[in-house]
């Protein structure tokens, strides 16, 4: 008796047991390879987003100093900082909050994180929620299926879904996002049937929420919109419910965005850039909109795509409130986001989870026709088979991804051959997405694109070996016809410099090319101004010195800012116990005026002739004239040096 009780509770609560399944899978899918590139970082936006949330944890300084986005998950980031801080002080980690360091960035893609944890933890928050979405997600399928199955169907798709499973393996807050917009539109939808005053604001609540994670989502109101008119009418106009909804998303928006009101040039500045740039485009990632998205979402979602497709004419023809109702969103933002000439994965990732409802809504429909046709297990076989033949391609796609993520590609080779290759103080400039150089060991000039500086500029600014991306230069190549231009100007570094090394793991190439620029026998790269912004002295060849004749040298240095201000060039030669035996101080640009990229100047310095034998140093310093102020220097990792001394010297 007790094993047909235990049978008949099993049979009664399976779906609860499916459910933890799909959710432990999803746990799993975006755990998997989370820690992808650590110590590195690799994906562009991450270290700005981790930067800010930092910032106001370590300042307590809730105005974020860049609203390009909204603050929201910059604050939940900041709050979540707390626990993992205490827990690093109580380890002997931190004894401050000052002491959680922040992200090393050379160029986009290209960083470096002194303690990865801190990466490694924002990236778990932002699964949390990626996990989170599948019980609002089983909760929304519940609720249009009118069935529990239907619901853990739902949260399986998304489970699986290629895109949010990358997504949630970042620090970004397109996660957040579907969070707070499957939230309002489950409140919404509450409406259709029970539209009491609660149900409003609690769905205006999520939309603000929703937007104060990304501005791209304010169409997240028209569910709550659709839903209040399709309930009352015309007659909706007089309610005063749709009215406090609004004022409950537009609190929740300025409550958790701040700034907007409180700083708005620095808001309108952020937000206008933004626009923008979506308007005007981003390099590989504009144009063609309407096809792009339909092919990515073929792609990676599949055949459920097309069953999604043929529900959402079913619910049109059906005109049901409640559907009619959920289709607001999915059909106005994939309207609004085919506006803009910028297209990515990422945009499109609030619209993927009504797919998935509206093909589940589908897989149902076809199981209640097969039923009432046939027997109930041919019926139940072809709904397995159908939901079967729609999880499998983006299940495939997730497990690739993730595999990919664990795997070592062209970025870890190259760092390893270019610190076991490449000299100390060797000059490399390096764009995006390329690998991280040690800038403790190296000059390291990053920059968006390599072909942002003419080939002449490399050898006029001393740099010996260039850094080349896929990840940057692959774009361009991909749609020679959309940027015929960028791909001339590849090539033509490309042939101006012979190719030194390809590198080609995990498919992603990586290539270091060489300048054959003629540089010092010494290296100093020590860089003059308060900011380290004015002028570099790159080296030096050797010190002409002998007894009763002045000192000799060649110093080699590199302007890098445009600031012509007259600098002066001061040597002073020390004995052992740093007494100053001699100084000479001379125009540094030798009377020509300020100069661009590398130079080069002879200095004597008069020694008096009765300097005893011994070891004696030469320091260099830069003498700001017009203040009399000798400028500080600093190396390329951003660390004070002084003073600037050149090789020590045996007089005998």
């Amino acid at each position: 008796m007790k094993w047909r009780e235990l049978a008949r509770g099993l049979r009664e609560h399976w779906h609860r047991l499916a459910l933890a399944a799909v959710i432990c899978l999803g746990v799993a899918l975006r755990v998997w390879g989370i820690n992808f590139g650590l110590p590195y970082t690799a994906a562009p936006d991450e270290p700005t987003h981790f930067k800010i949330a930092l910032h106001i944890f370590q300042t307590g300084d809730f105005n974020p100093g860049w609203l390009n986005y909204p603050t929201l998950t910059f604050y939940i980031n900041a709050l979540a900082l707390i626990p993992f801080y205490l827990v690093g002080k109580a380890m002997g980690v931190f004894a401050l909050p000052a002491d959680v360091p922040v992200p090393e960035v050379v160029t986009m893609g290209v960083g470096l994180l002194r303690v990865p944890a801190e990466f490694l933890y924002g990236r778990l928050i932002a699964a949390a929620f990626g996990v989170a979405s599948l019980a609002l997600i089983y909760l929304l399928g519940r609720r249009l299926c009118a069935n529990n199955w239907g619901g853990v169907l739902a949260a399986l798709l998304l489970a699986v879904s290629p895109a949010a499973v990358y997504s949630s393996h970042l620090i970004r807050p397109d996660t957040y996002v579907v969070f707070f917009v499957l939230l309002s539109v489950i409140l919404a939808l509450r409406i259709v049937d029970d539209p009491r005053l609660s149900n409003y604001i609690w769905a205006g609540i999520a939309a603000g929420l929703a937007v104060s994670c990304k501005y791209n989502v304010p169409l997240i109101v028209v569910p709550i919109i659709a839903a209040h008119f399709l309930r009352y009418g015309v007659a909706g106009f007089k309610r005063k419910e749709i009215y406090l909804a609004g004022i409950a998303s537009v609190l929740a928006f300025l409550m958790t965005t701040p700034y907007m009101g409180l700083d708005f040039p620095l808001f309108w500045r952020g937000f206008g850039y933004e626009i923008f740039a979506q308007a005007e485009g981003h390099a590989g990632s504009e144009g063609n909109t309407v096809p792009w998205y339909v092919s990515f979402v073929w792609q990676t979602e599949g055949i459920l795509a097309l069953a999604a497709v043929l529900q959402a004419i079913r619910l049109l023809r059906a005109r049901s409130h409640l559907g009619l109702a959920f289709l607001t969103f999915p059909v106005a933002y994939y309207v609004f986001i085919n506006l803009f000439t910028v297209r990515n994965d990422r945009t499109v990732l609030p619209f993927l989870p009504f797919l998935h409802v509206l093909a589940v809504m589908f897989v149902v429909g076809l199981y209640d026709w097969m039923a009432q046709r046939v027997r109930r297990e041919t019926a139940v076989s072809g709904a397995l088979a159908v939901c079967a033949l729609i999880v499998f391609s983006p299940l495939r796609t997730s497990i690739v991804s993730d595999v990919r993520l664990t795997q070592i590609d062209s970025r870890d080779t190259a760092r390893e051959w270019i610190a076991a290759n490449l000299p100390s103080g060797t000059r490399l400039a390096q764009e995006a997405y390329t690998p991280y150089v040690d800038i403790r060991r190296y000059v390291v000039q990053g920059l968006d694109a390599i072909v942002d500086r003419s080939p002449e500029w490399y050898v006029q600014n001393g740099f010996e070996y260039l850094v080349f991306s896929q990840g940057m230069y692959g774009r361009f190549f991909a749609e020679p016809d959309r940027y015929g231009i960028w791909v001339d100007r590849y090539n033509q570094v490309f042939n101006r410099f012979p190719e030194f090394k390809v590198f080609n793991d995990n498919n992603y190439e990586i290539r270091i090319h060489k300048t054959n620029v003629t540089l010092p026998i010494h290296r100093v790269a020590a860089r003059f101004g308060d900011y380290g912004e004015l002028v570099e002295l790159i080296g030096y060849d050797d010190v002409q010195w002998t007894p009763g004749n002045s000192l000799r040298t060649r110093l080699f240095w590199r302007t890098l800012g445009s600031k012509p201000e007259p600098l002066e060039v001061e040597l002073r030669l020390l004995g052992q116990a740093d007494q100053e035996i001699a100084v000479a101080r001379s125009d540094l640009f030798q009377g020509m005026g300020w100069r661009t990229g590398m130079f080069d100047g002879i200095l004597t310095m008069p020694v008096p002739a009765d300097v005893p034998p011994g070891v004696y140093r030469v320091q260099v310093n830069l003498i700001w004239t017009r203040f009399a102020y000798s400028l500080p220097a600093m190396d390329w990792a951003e660390q004070r040096i002084d003073p600037v001394i050149l090789q020590p010297i045996e007089l005998k």
